[in-house]
């Protein structure tokens, strides 16, 4: 698995498919300002890991796990079941989805609602899987 492949298929998977909110890629080198009172996101890739599950005869076996954590802000005073319908939309996009050169997505959670001054954020946090089998001379 190659992770700067992975990131930006991420990257792209977001800029074609997520259109609810702004989008930022400070993750990805970008900087972004946001803008007062418009709800954006924030995806980044933490806890990553990998190791050897198997070995069968010629061939490795090995698995690489991380966790998509997405930062969503609101502006303060935003109705809950708005943010609850951009947090369903969002959770769509990876719920048990596989996207090529990342991997395969298990179920979303959401973090309850944290306030920080103008804004309401929540964190959605999908782990994510991907296999690999490397044959040996």
């Amino acid at each position: 698995m190659n992770w700067g492949s992975r990131d930006e298929a991420l990257r792209d998977y977001f800029a074609d498919e997520w259109t609810a909110t702004a989008i930022s890629y400070e993750f990805w080198g970008e900087m972004f300002e946001p803008q007062v009172g418009v709800a954006h996101i924030r995806p980044e890739v933490i806890g990553e890991a990998s190791g050897q599950v198997a070995k069968a005869g010629t061939a490795n076996f090995y698995r690489f796990l991380a966790t998509l954590r997405i930062r969503l802000r609101f502006p303060a005073g935003i109705k809950t079941s708005t943010a609850n319908g951009v947090l369903d939309a969002l959770a769509l996009l990876f719920r048990s989805q596989t996207i090529a050169s990342v991997g395969r997505f298990r179920v979303p959670t959401v973090s309850a609602p944290i306030r920080e001054g103008a804004w309401v954020e929540y964190h959605m946090h999908v782990d994510f899987y991907r296999d690999l089998h490397e044959a040996q001379p």
